[in-house]
């Protein structure tokens, strides 16, 4: 202690109590019982030798006395010089600077190996890693501490096979393709399956109480569903009704069996009995309903072997938050979320806890499953290590051998094994996002409910926050969505799409593989399946029409026609259709021409290009008055920052074009690679017939992209999938058009080309010209007509000269 001014550990201070930065790198320090504010200022640059940096401060007066240290790959001399380190073994770099101290001479500064090398045995001699190719399927791991061992790649989706090995070192990134009978859809497989929506019960737009049929029935934040028992209930957790309302599948009425409008605590009958907060329900057989009750930290039981159904108290104490085991009519829960009931027990999302617990109604105990810390946390491991954050749901897969746990903060799906109660993870990668793909990079936001379907090969999860329906495989962790928030357009069979006010509070799995989704606000829906197993397969020239789908002001329940019908695409004179339309509702059945006329397709561009900071012109030979189609593959490779063109038509007599010009135009959208498409223009604008937002091409793999214009109608295809149809207002007709590959002509001025690869460009005429008959000049002769020959006439090809005979003639 002391009051004195020096150097810098010369100084002495009397209990210092503060300190803080100002711009110039000075000090200020609250030296407390000095009743002083002191100042430590920044060295000058010019007091250390040249290889250093400065590691103390001292006033500007003190400025060559302050301390400093040599950079890596130097070391300190006695003369307080910094010197070149010489003893970098080959293939690493330094990584520090040399000895122990900074007034050391010890000349050997740390060093590592560089990527690609390792430390062999422990020494400081670099050994190159291993740079053979692993099998199919496998990645060479990190090269450290010893050459990086094979390891299986996790990204393909199901229904896929690996073509090719990670690159090294450590890229989880071997090729995959399809198997045969499924296609690829971004990163999935399908096999045509879609999976449609249709309103169950409830009203989109009022909250309530109210039994009865379709959009008469009012809810008020339905929060979770049971299982489906087997004569067809399914129970609801009707949270701000505090009530547990019954949805009857066969019929589709809802009734309410326990509970009223106000909240309290009291067992008895279903008609006096007072809940708090429902949050989750679970049902063991055909007679017992269990509740967690969020509200009164208990977990209650529905009798229903008796009428009326009695409700009693099983676990906990009444509005007595805490976390006590043992006996289970004195043990405390802290705000229960998720309940499942199996065997002789109920296992229990202990939310505010951050612990899965278990009631035994064997012993009649309380215990902790798994969940170390109160505070909650991330560690997977034992049950004396391992954390979870606020846990909401509990589902027991159907081999008994494992619960999968809802963890809502941590953005994850736990795996917790039974009875040992270790604890690893499903999916998720520890914060809130959306994306698809493996399990070590989906990401879930909230998910907050799990349903198993009846084999348990997939789990389905209530994605709070992303308002969607996810799908996880079970034997790999891959996620994909089934449903998302959105709002259909009227008339849309088939889509994916949920009303505006949807979000994703509970999920239910009935024996079919349909999912009941409790949407958290005041309605139930189903997301069902629907693929080519449903019926026959239409004729040639027809499409299967597309299945149920919630559509806007429709009936809960409403079908749409899955029979099939005849195709619209614009066929012309002297063709007929050759293929149905792929299922569903894929209008786009495939024709070509008759025997005696062709069809016209030019290949504009074969290799892949660059896309060029200038225009690449393909071709100016094209009529935009007839019909036509458009197709190309590219691979973008970077996110988009502005409006960038991908390839665009325009006519050869505008030099300058307007925006309008350029019809039809690809590009992309800002910050993602969304395909968007200008297909016509009006006076007021352009016309655009944008692909679903999902329909983002991947970045650094190739997509095919088909645009058909016929008449007034444009379809946009996109790895073989019909993303959108638009009806063409004013269309861009010229009788000379230019093909155009570039970004010279952005919407933005200034803007940077976009990286990406364009290849195999083809302008194909929608049209059957008749085959020629007139017969070739002599020394012609006319090649095969049909399909896309034409049947032009071809020089004949010289027959050969006769051998020569030295006893023939002279």
């Amino acid at each position: 202690a002391g009051a004195a001014d020096g150097k810098m550990t010369a100084s002495r201070y009397s209990s210092p109590a503060g300190i803080a930065g100002v711009d110039d790198g000075t000090l200020a320090v609250c030296d407390f019982w000095n009743n002083r504010v002191r100042v430590l200022a920044t060295c000058a640059k010019s007091t250390s030798p040249p290889n250093s940096e400065f590691t103390g401060r001292s006033l500007p007066a003190w400025g060559e006395l302050c301390d400093w240290a040599c950079t890596a790959g130097y070391y300190r001399t006695e003369a307080q010089t910094c010197a070149a380190c010489f003893n970098l073994p080959p293939n690493s770099v330094y990584t520090g600077p040399g000895g122990p101290g900074s007034n050391s001479t010890w000349t050997d500064c740390p060093s590592k190996c560089v990527p690609g090398y390792f430390a062999a045995n422990g020494t400081s001699v670099c050994a190159q890693c291993r740079q053979d190719t692993c099998p199919v399927g496998q990645y060479r791991g990190p090269c450290a501490a010893s050459h990086g061992v094979c390891v299986a790649c996790t990204q393909s989706p199901p229904n896929s096979h690996y073509t090719s090995g990670g690159s090294p070192f450590d890229q989880d990134n071997c090729a995959w393709e399809c198997d045969t009978g499924f296609r690829r859809e971004g990163d999935r497989c399908s096999d045509g399956t879609t999976w449609y929506l249709s309103a169950l019960a409830g009203s989109a737009k009022s909250q309530g109480r109210e039994d009865g049929f379709g959009t008469g029935v009012l809810f008020k934040v339905p929060r979770s569903l049971s299982g489906v028992t087997a004569g067809g209930k399914v129970y609801v957790a009707d949270a701000q009704n505090h009530a547990v309302r019954v949805l009857d599948t066969s019929t589709g009425g809802v009734g309410t069996l326990v509970g009223g409008l106000v909240s309290g605590y009291e067992d008895g009958t279903a008609t006096v009995a007072k809940l708090d907060t429902p949050s989750s329900v679970a049902v063991f057989g055909e007679h017992f309903v269990y509740v967690a009750e969020t509200g009164s930290h208990i977990i209650r039981r529905i009798d229903l072997s008796v009428a009326p159904a009695a409700v009693t108290r099983v676990a906990g104490v009444a509005y007595a938050p805490g976390v006590r085991d043992g006996a289970r009519m004195a043990a405390q829960f802290n705000a229960p979320e998720g309940i499942a009931a199996v065997w002789d027990a109920l296992f229990v999302a202990d939310s505010v806890n951050n612990r899965v617990r278990v009631v035994n109604f064997t012993t009649g105990l309380v215990s902790t499953l798994a969940g170390a810390s109160l505070l909650g946390g991330t560690r997977d491991g034992p049950p004396g290590v391992a954390e979870f954050l606020l846990p909401s749901d509990v589902a027991v897969h159907p081999s008994g051998h494992w619960l999968a746990v809802a963890d809502l903060q941590n953005h994850k799906v736990r795996v917790v094994g039974l009875p040992s109660g270790n604890v690893s993870t499903l999916c998720g990668v520890g914060f809130g996002g959306w994306a698809d793909g493996g399990s070590a990079v989906a990401q879930l936001d909230g998910p907050s409910r799990l349903a198993f379907d009846s084999g348990g090969e997939t789990l389905f999860v209530a994605d709070r926050y992303n308002s969607r329906v996810r799908r996880v495989y079970v034997a790999t962790g891959f996620v994909e969505t089934v449903a998302k928030r959105g709002n259909p357009e009227p008339g849309v069979w088939g889509t994916l799409e949920m009303r505006a006010a949807f979000q994703v509070a509970g999920v239910a799995v009935v024996s079919d593989g349909t999912v009941l989704v409790a949407d958290g606000l005041q309605a139930l829906w189903a997301v069902q399946k629907c693929n080519s197993t449903n019926g026959s397969s239409c004729a040639v020239g027809e499409w299967r029409g597309g299945c149920p789908a919630d559509l806007a002001g429709a009936e809960p329940g409403q079908a749409g026609p899955l029979a099939c019908t005849a195709c619209t695409t614009k066929v012309p004179s002297n063709a007929t259709y050759v293929t149905t339309g792929a299922p569903f509702n894929t209008d786009t059945c495939e024709w070509a021409c008759d025997e005696e006329s062709y069809r016209r397709t030019d290949e504009l561009l074969g290799g892949a290009v660059e896309a060029p900071d200038t225009d690449l012109v393909l071709t100016t030979t094209y009529d935009t008055s007839s019909d036509y189609q458009i197709e190309f593959w590219v691979r973008p490779k970077e996110v988009t920052e502005d409006w960038r063109n991908i390839l665009f038509v325009r006519a050869t007599d505008n030099e300058c074009c307007e925006y309008r010009d350029r019809i039809p135009l690809f590009m992309f959208n800002p910050g993602e690679t969304t395909l968007r498409v200008v297909v016509g223009s009006f006076e007021s604008g352009d016309q655009v017939c944008p692909g679903r937002t999902e329909s983002a091409l991947p970045l650094n793999e190739w997509s095919q992209v088909r645009l058909t214009v016929e008449e007034d109608r444009a379809t946009l295809i996109v790895n073989g999938v019909m993303e959108a149809r638009c009806v063409v207002g004013t269309r861009f007709e010229h009788t000379g058009v230019r093909v155009v590959v570039g970004q010279r002509y952005a919407r933005f001025t200034g803007t940077s080309p976009l990286r990406s690869s364009i290849r195999n460009v083809t302008y194909t005429h929608l049209a059957c010209w008749t085959c020629p008959t007139e017969p070739c000049s002599i020394g012609e002769y006319r090649v095969f007509c049909g399909g896309g020959e034409d049947g032009r006439c071809t020089a004949c090809t010289p027959p050969p000269p006769p051998p020569f005979s030295p006893a023939g003639g002279g």
